[in-house]
């Protein structure tokens, strides 16, 4: 950006350069912590880098991660988008009448394929999940879906007119691949480690989206709309996180009474798929569990769906 800036405005901005020196200065103290060398050289116990083959782990990393995290359940995003490019396809062949045919043919093939993949996911979410635990049907699904993306990338630079909302989008999917990349070659991996991911692919949405009706809608209503949809949600988290912060208060006032107790029946925080193993299973989960509480180290705990005292 520095470098982009000075090139663009003949001058360094204070503020990036500032940025720029941050970041190094933070990525070199990150960096210096000992755990990242054990990563390395393997010797983490949790954490490892691809030995061996690294082309061919990175291919499979790829299929059975990368790319359903990223792509294969986007349901939503991979619709959003698709329409809009559908739209600014037909604005495209209205506007452009006499442009190259290698461009048209471009951009004739692209839309059947959107097409296809559209009908794919209204398919998948409407009758029939595919099984991708089957690793040729997710290989299949992986390559589709890349290949879905990568001409999303292709069309912007036919059917977005304007500079500066093309070098935005463009710089986002750019970044997206570029977060992405080290996830290949790292163990292990999970959906936290797409957060920034799922950042840039909104703002990708909300910006086509933007650039293809902004000029069709009543800015002032669409505002308000959003207004009224942000509370609604903000709600709807209050009520979710507040009751479980109910239980979870009753749960830790129960263990607090009953720390002398060889079997602790304790009730089950709700709505777990909005949150970190919040019952936990298992061994190791458990025995942390309890060294975090107090518990006995022999005490027989049971979680079971929450009754009001």
């Amino acid at each position: 950006i520095v470098i982009i800036f000075r090139v663009i405005k003949k001058h360094i901005s204070k503020i990036n350069l500032s940025y720029c020196l941050g970041t190094i200065i933070g990525a070199i103290i990150m960096f210096s912590n000992g755990a990242y060398g054990n990563v390395i050289n393997n010797q983490d116990g949790y954490r490892s880098v691809s030995q061996g083959n690294i082309i061919f782990n990175s291919i499979q990393t790829y299929i059975k991660t990368l790319s359903k995290y990223l792509f294969l359940e986007n349901h939503f995003l991979n619709i959003f988008v698709g329409f809009i490019c559908l739209y600014l396809i037909y604005k495209y062949f209205e506007k452009i009448k006499n442009d190259n045919l290698l461009k048209k043919s471009a951009v004739v093939c692209i839309s059947i394929f959107i097409c296809c993949v559209l009908s794919l996911e209204f398919y998948t979410l409407c009758i029939n999940n595919f099984n991708l635990s089957d690793f040729y049907i997710k290989a299949l699904f992986s390559v589709i879906y890349t290949f879905y993306w990568i001409f999303i990338f292709v069309l912007l630079f036919i059917v977005i007119f304007d500079k500066k909302v093309k070098i935005k989008l463009i710089f986002y999917l750019i970044s997206i691949a570029l977060i992405a990349g080290p996830l290949l070659v790292v163990n292990p991996i999970g959906p936290r480690c797409f957060f920034p991911t799922y950042i840039l692919f909104v703002l990708f949405g909300i910006e086509l989206f933007n650039y293809a009706f902004i000029d069709k809608i009543n800015c002032v209503r669409n505002v308000i709309f959003i207004k009224y949809f942000i509370i609604i949600f903000i709600l709807i988290y209050l009520l979710i996180y507040g009751f479980s912060f109910l239980v979870e208060t009753h749960r830790n006032i129960y263990i607090k009474n009953n720390l002398d107790k060889t079997d602790l029946v304790l009730p089950k925080v709700p709505f777990v798929e909005y949150m970190w193993n919040p019952n936990p299973a298992g061994k190791t989960f458990t025995d942390r569990f309890k060294l975090f509480y107090g518990i006995e180290e022999n005490a027989n705990v049971i979680f079971k769906p929450y009754e009001k005292q």
